[in-house]
């Protein structure tokens, strides 16, 4: 056989041989844990109110032997929103001596210190005590909610672990690390909210216009609304922004208050998937106003151009607003809640005549016609789906148009 030939098995039988070898590979321990559940304590006046309590559990996780000794840890809070009412070794706990075993002995130290703010727990096993291994709870505590929020800004704190002292059975150190709690206590969140409107825009082909409102809802005067920022994802491959232009609800605000309306600055930017926008009252920090924005209105309106259409399906994508860059000031610079957002979605038909988009015309999609029959741009019953002929006028023409794919 060529020698070069025998060689180039020989590689290959090896790599066999080698691809049947286990491979072993060293994996460190996982490093014990202290931490604070539940992380997050979360409450609301809507349904919470000062003098409630709330209990969180220290627990331990992923010890490995030797094992746990003893320990000590304190947990700390701001003891001018909440105040330690109890503290307990649950049954069970962690440290729980074995049959036979010396009981726990319980550090005379531990308890509620409320005037430093912070609960001191320091217990060991005793004599010949077998570390203990895996996880537990270490204690409970008890809060009493001592503090309200202000009507607009929540209050809130750490519930942070501190002074960490582990031990095994030969009294070596444990390295542990920390996971935090948090708490907070909120308003309720205000009514306000952004909505994309309509929340179904449609191009019935390629080349249409596409118009969207960014509306802002149900403003209350007392949040002392002063700027909004808003971003929409939207599907680039259906859709490409002309034009974004300012809504009236700050022009009219300004107006109504006597302000300048040149001090309300608006600016967007159409990047990647997405326009991005905000407004704001630009010198309410030299002037500021006496009354602020209540009611709905428009913050801006994106004016799209329908760029695809596929061949089979329909042209579909949401219209997202982004629920991380939605920002909402007060005339403090405060951040305000909003209540929800309302997305939007966009939608093409590939069969003229399909208005509903439920992929086939019929009798429902002669129904949708006949509803806006006679309408046009700004009459009520306007529908600009049922424009097929896009002459801005819903007429004999566009039935015509669905009479042809009936069926289909």
């Amino acid at each position: 056989m060529n020698r070069k030939i025998t060689g180039f098995l020989c590689v290959i039988i090896l790599g066999l041989l080698l691809m049947n070898i286990p491979m072993f590979q060293a994996y460190a321990a996982p490093e014990p844990t202290i931490s604070v559940e539940p992380e997050l304590n979360m409450f609301s006046t809507e349904d919470t109110s000062v003098g409630d309590n709330f209990t969180v559990n220290v627990n331990v996780a992923d010890f490995v032997d030797p094992g746990l000794y003893a320990y000590e840890f304190k947990l700390k809070y701001d003891n001018t929103l909440l105040k330690a009412t109890a503290w307990a070794l649950p049954e069970g706990h962690f440290l729980t001596p074995a049959e036979g075993e010396m009981p726990i002995y319980l550090v005379p130290a531990s308890g509620i210190y409320q005037e430093d703010g912070y609960v001191l727990v320091a217990i060991t096993l005793q004599g010949d005590a077998v570390g203990k291994t895996g996880a537990g709870t270490m204690a409970t505590v008890t809060f009493e909610i001592t503090q309200a929020p202000s009507p607009t800004e929540a209050v809130s704190c750490d519930l942070e672990l501190r002074e960490l002292v582990f031990a095994d059975p030969e009294i070596e150190d444990i390295v542990v690390t920390p996971e935090h709690g948090y708490y907070e206590f909120s308003p309720p969140k205000p009514s306000v909210y952004l909505s994309v409107e309509p929340s179904i825009a449609g191009a019935g082909e390629v080349g249409d216009e596409v118009a969207v409102a960014i509306m802002i809802n149900e403003v209350e005067e007392e949040i002392r609304l002063i700027a909004v920022q808003w971003r929409l994802y939207f599907n680039t491959t259906l859709l490409s922004v002309t034009d974004v232009t300012e809504g009236g609800f700050f022009k009219n605000w300004a107006e109504t208050a006597g302000l300048n309306p040149d001090d309300v600055f608006f600016w967007w930017l159409q990047e990647d998937d997405y326009a991005v926008s905000f407004t704001i009252y630009a010198e309410f920090v030299e002037n500021p106003p006496t009354v602020f924005p209540e009611g709905s209105g428009t913050l801006a309106t994106i004016t799209f151009n329908a760029t695809y259409k596929p061949e089979t399906g329909r042209a579909t994508c949401d219209l997202l607003l982004d629920e991380e860059f939605v920002l909402l000031l007060d005339i403090d610079e405060n951040v305000i809640p909003y209540h929800h957002l309302e997305h939007g979605g966009y939608q093409m038909p590939i069969k003229p005549g399909d208005l509903n988009m439920d992929g086939k015309v019929d009798i429902l999609d002669i129904g949708i016609f006949a509803k806006a029959y006679g309408s046009y741009p700004g009459h009520p019953r306007w529908d600009p789906f049922a424009d097929l002929v896009r002459d801005k006028s819903i007429n004999i023409l566009d039935v015509v148009t669905i009479a042809k794919n009936f069926g289909s």
